[in-house]
């Protein structure tokens, strides 16, 4: 597949985009607290400018995001294949998106409700505070994941030097061996994406505390790390296909 294809597949997702947004919002931010005290003070001006608008579009962005996951909380309700996590890991993000949209609608005057009002202030801790939840969620899940995932490799590992001599059973254990391998890899990084993005929402909670360049530069970082997330399932995707 041809890199200009690749970045067509990869602008078609949601994920991806969301994610090159947030590494453009997060990067103003930290042009807007590093230059706002200096001689390019106008710069600073736009950069701030650019990172709320891009804010603003990133909630445009999680429309129809509340619809998937109550299909998929009623599809695993119904299959009866769902664990506690994740089953509060979905109603957390419903929670954390009803929030976002409502504060959208506030944002676009849709709501007439003045920013600084106690109405608003409930409605951003609560979207806070659902987000730091669904990031603590996340590492758990994952880390739940990722220790079933190395007990498979281990048994395949054991398998392959087992059977080192059946073509057929040690060639399948190695193709096996490198999809877990990738799937772990991939739960990895989401694993160190949710940590760095922990102090984010906290700082949201209570923006007095002073750390907005580092909010800025953990936030640019959890951004590369889905960008890199979504070109390497690309990549998985399109090596399957040649096989």
């Amino acid at each position: 597949m041809e890199l200009s294809n690749k970045i067509l597949i990869a602008l078609g997702k949601t994920d991806f985009r969301e994610n090159c947004l947030k590494l453009i919002q997060y990067i103003s931010k930290i042009l807007h607290d590093r230059l706002g005290f200096t001689n390019y003070s106008e710069i600073a001006l736009q950069a701030n400018i650019l990172s709320m608008n891009i804010s603003i579009a990133r909630k445009v962005l999680r429309f129809g995001l509340p619809l998937g996951v109550m299909i998929m909380l009623r599809k695993r309700y119904r299959l009866k294949n769902f664990s506690k996590i994740e089953w509060s890991s979905d109603i957390i993000s419903l929670i954390f998106l009803f929030a976002d949209h409502l504060l959208y609608f506030q944002q676009i005057k849709v709501i007439g409700i003045p920013i600084d009002s106690n109405w608003t202030m409930i409605v951003e801790i609560v979207r806070n505070l659902a987000w730091l939840l669904k990031s603590i969620v996340t590492i758990v899940s994952d880390s739940i994941k990722i220790h079933k995932l190395q007990i498979k490799i281990h048994q395949v590992v054991k398998l392959a030097h087992r059977n080192e001599n059946s073509e057929l059973i040690y060639k399948q254990a190695k193709e096996d061996y490198k999809q877990l391998l990738i799937q772990n890899n991939l739960l990895v990084w989401n694993f160190l994406k949710s940590i760095l993005e922990i102090p984010i929402p906290i700082y949201y909670l209570d923006q007095a505390r002073g750390y907005s360049t580092l909010v800025g530069i953990l936030g640019s970082f959890s951004a590369l790390i889905g960008i890199n997330q979504s070109w390497k399932q690309i990549h998985n995707l399109n090596t399957q296909l040649r096989i």
